[in-house]
């Protein structure tokens, strides 16, 4: 009983799901429930029954209660099957199988009941072939007494009826109800797990899959005298055959050329649970065995025998419900389609495999032959994923058969959600017309629902359309094509002619027909070439009723547009075909069998200057150069790019020039140059931005005719170009929408460049803003000792001296920094004394990218009391008088004054005079305090001590005369970045001491020094000689 159980558990996981083909209505199915009672696995089983004009849809229910009498009426579990008319939902009545109560036995103990019905499983299995109905109780138990008075055996023998002559003759069929009782021999047979019946209705083919320790076998069966012809195995084969379940699933077909049908039989468990299939001849000879691969998969399960490709013999398709595609995919099924080479005159089959769509769905537990469902000459398939689709309730799979064999995409599905339904698909029955429209139609059970769904098969139009223009060929050159006086429109002829036939069409049917012209160009409705010239545009429609098998044609003019652009692609026109959509509650209109049927798609050419096979092939070449060797960065200047084309053989169409810039190149214009005229023709291109490149598109020609040639120039303007590039690269490519031989393409790109380079001229501005400084040393306090002095203001220590640099990059090209280095005296050596010589009063104000290193730097010192906090802010405010000085306070790089080369500035310095009432002097006589030959700059080793110096401001030693040596301070600066025209400054404001000069009165004037060299520059790819980028200034003040 637990081997029963088990099997029929598997049996029932693996048949469930819905089917959905091209031509089957799905919006208007008939839906079966019982009314009765509810949880009887309505739907375990269907088929279809037609005898003459008599139609059914029967369906089996195997926990179906009925009344039976045992001393009183009791209900009893048993099953039933019954017949549902096709038009009517929820109109089912019981078949009258197995009326008779259960059969009594006598023996020296007395009377029993020889059979127990309960759960027997009544409708499990339902077949149907012309007028002969079969359905099983595979779990049906034959009774016998043991020894003992109360010790029985009961046996899930199974057994099954037939139902004939118009459903008036009933028989019963129970091949293993005999003696042989036990497991290890015909006791657990469970007869009608599956079954078949012959073309001829002559024979019944059942299946024992528990017989000879559920090793299985098979019998074939007299319909008319119920005598057992054949049976297979007749013993018990070897043990590692145990629990094959031979019989599993069965069919009937002819797979060995002769005239004899030839049987079918599924062993899901055997060849170590892989699984197997055995072809028989009609009385059980071996022909042929199939071998699953894949161990679990239930190779088997399901199988149907069908000609698929129309050859006249049958293939096989065998469905593995719980095959499994990595183990994440487990139960996701499979079905193996079989072709048979009819020709060999052996087995010899082709495989086709289809694999299910989601895990766990058992993709292929049930499989139907459905016929030619949409009118093609090739039978189809329906397959059942009965736990497919988002909510698990089953899918249906719908597979047409074509010459080689299947099509392995689905033409249709149909979902159970789509109804309400679960497992929906787990029984399936196709092959038969039931309404009567010569197309046969498709019964779907789901049991889990206990619901039956009656889908019908449309009719099937086909039609022919056929299309042609006048002229062929579209010319614009000629004269008789313009469709109006000014011959200013090119018109053609648009003819159009439908037909249709089918079988079950109407005679008359009306069909919206929708033209549409240039289709490929739908998305942009600029790039139409042709329209209607009733509609005034691309796009037609027109409704017509038209009558079957008659051609019916149409005429429309279309009018081409002008100044086209795509002259070599064909102007595609499509010609569809919609049928009405108003089916009633009963009545179906026929549909298109696929997109063929209703669409037509036809070609208006051009004429073509492309030889005898009209393929025009060209061969442009280009070539290109700029003017333009070397470009500075920061410049204003053009970049102009010389190009020529030309084309040396077939048309070229749309052809086009690509001209791909640098980052930060910008397009300008492009020109055709005639010298003759000496005047810039323009020539139509545009740009097109990407993320980091621009494209200019140029036409040349739309043709660009054989042997013809094009020169142009391109104008860009640099801009911001990136920093780190070395040079320009301008990509220059030719191309048509006519693609030319791969062997003359190497000429089609050509690349131009454009050296970069960069020049930032640094020019180093000094300004003072006193001419002189004058002090009367007779009548100054300084006379006295100096020592004895107490200094409280900066006014206390002397006159005062401010002096400016600033710093200008003259361009064009941006620096990134440069070194500023600033000098002043700071003191004087006059015997074995230090004196003070020049005091820095407070911070230096700046202006711009400057950064000063200023720690040690002695800034007031003595924090003498200022006399204003805004004087080195504002000193215009305060020596406005200054632009009186008989000399310019600047010193420019191109004064003639100047001695410079290359880039080297020297700025020289502005001379005043102190004087000293009484004393003469002249120029030869005074002696001059400079710290100028101190500094030295050099930007290829930037000496440690200089810059040490500058950022620690020690002294400089120097010695200018035999009378003095002088200690100098030196501020170091990092200028920058400063592009072109672009500055920064430093402005010194100091107190000279007075009683200095009044103890060395030899001292006639003042001097500061500075120096600056661009140290880096933001072109880290340029290698460029950096001590070219420098400049000196000095200020003086005479005293």
């Amino acid at each position: 009983m637990k081997r029963l159980v088990f099997l029929l558990i598997n049996f029932t996981i693996n048949l469930f799901n819905f089917i959905k083909c091209i031509n089957f209505e799905t919006n208007n199915i008939i839906l079966h429930q019982p009314v009765f009672s509810k949880n009887t696995n309505f739907g375990f089983s269907v088929a279809g029954y037609k005898v003459d004009n008599d139609s059914w849809i029967l369906v089996g229910a195997p926990l179906t209660e009925r009344e039976r009498y045992h001393g009183q009426i009791v209900k009893s579990r048993e099953g039933a099957v019954y017949r549902c008319r096709i038009n009517t939902p929820n109109s089912c009545y019981m078949l009258p199988f197995d009326k008779k109560d259960w059969n009594e036995a006598r023996d020296h103990y007395g009377i029993y009941h020889s059979e127990n019905k309960t759960d027997q499983l009544l409708g499990a299995t339902l077949i149907v072939n012309d007028d002969v109905i079969l359905t099983c109780a595979p779990n049906y138990r034959y009774v016998t007494r043991m020894l003992g008075q109360d010790e029985f055996r009961y046996e899930p023998t199974g057994t099954c009826f037939t139902l004939r002559d118009k459903m008036r003759k009933f028989e019963e069929h129970s091949p293993c109800r005999n003696s042989m009782w036990g497991h290890h021999r015909q006791g657990y047979c469970q007869a009608g797990f599956s079954g078949a019946i012959s073309k001829n209705d002559s024979s019944l083919f059942l299946t024992g899959p528990g017989a000879w320790y559920w090793q299985g076998m098979v019998f074939s069966i007299n319909l008319y005298n119920k005598d057992i012809r054949h049976k297979y195995p007749m013993r018990s084969g070897e043990g590692n055959n145990d629990d094959s379940y031979r019989g599993y699933a069965i069919d009937i077909g002819h797979f060995d050329n002769d005239i004899y049908e030839d049987v079918v039989v599924s062993s899901p468990r055997g060849n170590n649970c892989k699984g197997y299939v055995e072809i028989f001849s009609s009385n059980f000879k071996l022909l042929h065995t199939i071998h699953g691969k894949q161990i679990g998969s239930y190779f088997g399960a399901s199988l149907i025998a069908v000609d698929l490709n129309n050859d006249l013999s049958t293939d096989l398709v065998i469905g593995s419900p719980m095959y499994k595609k990595d183990t994440e995919n487990y139960d996701l099924g499979r079905v193996d389609v079989f072709i048979r080479d009819k020709k060999s005159q052996g087995f010899v089959f082709r495989q086709i495999t289809l694999n299910g769509f989601k895990a766990r769905s058992r993709f292929g537990a049930t499989l139907a032959k459905l016929g030619d469902i949409n009118d093609d000459g090739f039978n189809d398939i329906a397959i059942a994923a009965p736990y497919d689709g988002e909510d698990n309730s089953g899918i249906i799979y719908i597979f047409n058969g074509r010459s080689d064999g299947i099509d392995i995409t689905p033409s249709q599905i149909i979902k159970g959600s789509d109804y309400g339904l679960k497992s929906f698909g787990y029984s399936l029955s196709g092959g038969l017309d039931l309404d009567g429209n010569q197309y046969p139609d498709l019964i779907v059970g789901s049991y889990k629902s206990d619901a039956v769904a009656y889908i019908r098969a449309k009719p099937v139009i086909k039609t022919q359309i056929d299309v042609q223009t006048s002229p062929k060929l579209i010319d614009f050159d000629s004269k008789d094509n313009f469709c109006d006086k000014n011959k200013t429109r090119l018109c053609i002829d648009f003819e159009y002619c439908v037909e249709y036939r089918g079988k079950s069409v109407p005679k008359t049917m009306k069909i919206l027909m929708n033209l549409e012209l240039d289709i490929d160009k739908f998305q942009n409705k600029s790039l139409i070439r042709a329209i209607f010239g009733e509609t005034k545009s691309n796009y037609l429609t027109r409704n017509h009723t038209f009558k079957s098998e008659t051609k019916t044609c149409f005429k429309q003019t279309v009018i081409i547009k002008k100044n086209l652009r795509d002259k070599l692609t064909p102007i595609k026109c499509h010609v569809n075909l919609t049928l009405p959509n108003y089916d009633t509650d009963w009545e179906l209109l026929p549909m298109f069998s696929s997109i063929k049927d209703s669409s037509k798609m036809h070609e208006i050419r051009f004429l073509r200057n492309c030889g005898t096979d009209d393929i025009c092939i060209p061969n442009l070449q280009v070539a290109a150069s700029t003017p333009t060797k070397k470009y500075i960065y920061g410049s204003q200047n053009y970049i102009d790019i010389n190009i020529h084309v030309e084309n040396t053989k077939e048309d070229a169409f749309e052809s086009q020039c690509l001209i791909t810039l640098p980052q930060g190149v910008n397009y300008v214009k492009a020109f055709i140059t005639q010298s003759s005229l000496s005047q810039q023709l323009f020539l139509p291109c545009y740009q097109n931005k990407g993320f980091d490149t621009t494209r200019i598109i140029c036409d040349i020609g739309n043709p660009m005719i054989s042997g013809t040639s094009k020169s142009f120039t391109i104008r860009v303007a640099p801009q911001n170009i990136i920093l780190d590039e070395e040079i320009l690269k301008f990509n220059i490519t030719v191309t048509s929408s006519n693609k030319e031989d791969q062997m003359t393409m190497f000429d089609n790109e050509h690349y131009v460049y454009v050296v970069l380079d960069a020049i930032p001229k640094l020019a180093l501005i000094g300004k003072q803003y006193q001419e002189q400084v004058i002090y009367e040393t007779k009548t100054s306090s300084f006379n006295k000792d100096v020592n004895s002095l107490a200094y409280e203001t900066e006014f206390d220590i002397g006159p005062e001296i401010m002096h400016e640099y600033k710093i200008l990059n003259k361009g064009p090209s941006q620096f990134s920094l440069s070194e500023l280095l600033i000098t002043w005296q700071n003191q004087i050596k006059i015997g074995e004394k230090n004196r003070d010589f020049l005091y820095l009063m407070e911070m230096p104000y700046i202006e711009g990218p400057i950064e000063c290193s200023l720690e040690n730097l002695d800034i007031n010192p003595l924090n003498l009391s200022k006399l204003s906090d805004d004087k080195i802010r504002n000193p215009e405010k305060y020596y406005f008088e200054t632009k009186k000085s008989k000399r310019s306070l600047f010193t420019d790089s191109n004064s003639n004054n100047n001695d410079f080369s290359s880039n080297l500035l020297r700025y020289f310095p502005t001379e005043f005079y102190l004087n000293s009432y009484g004393n003469k002097y002249n120029d030869n006589e005074i002696e001059s305090v400079d710290c100028s030959s101190g500094i030295v700059l050099n930007s290829q080793d930037q000496s440690d001590d200089l810059i040490n110096h500058g950022s620690n401001t020690d002294y400089l030693k120097m010695t200018k005369t035999d009378l003095y040596e002088f200690y100098c301070s030196t501020i170091h600066c990092k200028v920058g970045p400063l592009s072109a025209d672009e500055s920064a400054l430093i402005r010194l404001r100091f107190r000279l001491y007075a009683r200095t000069l009044a103890l060395n009165p030899e001292i006639y004037s003042v001097k500061t020094s500075a120096m600056s060299i661009v140290t880096q520059i933001p072109y880290s790819n340029l290698k460029i000689n950096l001590d070219q980028f420098q400049s000196a200034v000095q200020h003086r003040t005479k005293n």
